[in-house]
């Protein structure tokens, strides 16, 4: 998913976060994903819905905590350049997603 629509947000010497994001007509896929990865979320997390301006549409997304083992993903993900390590990353799952 980091390859694709997934970002990973970090600013200075903070851990890094995962933001999860589609437009509104993708919620229920947001949702899903959202049920998968809400153990790295905080208790309060929610999805919540945002409108695009420059699109003049709607989105939804949310928000993971800021955790030492995202920072390391972030290490290996950006600038966007596939690790060397890619081919051990990757999973038939993941792939999927």
């Amino acid at each position: 998913m980091i390859l694709g629509d997934l970002y990973i947000s970090r600013k200075n010497s903070e851990n890094a976060l995962l933001k999860f994001e589609q437009s509104t007509v993708n919620k229920d896929y947001l949702e899903h994903l959202f049920n998968i990865f809400s153990y790295l979320c905080t208790e309060s997390t929610v999805v919540r819905t945002r409108d695009v301006k420059i699109t003049n549409t709607s989105a939804v997304y949310f928000v993971t905590r800021q955790l030492a083992a995202i920072t390391e993903l972030h290490t290996l993900f950006y600038p966007k350049v596939l690790p060397h390590n890619i081919g051990s990353l990757i999973t038939a799952k993941s792939l999927a997603y």
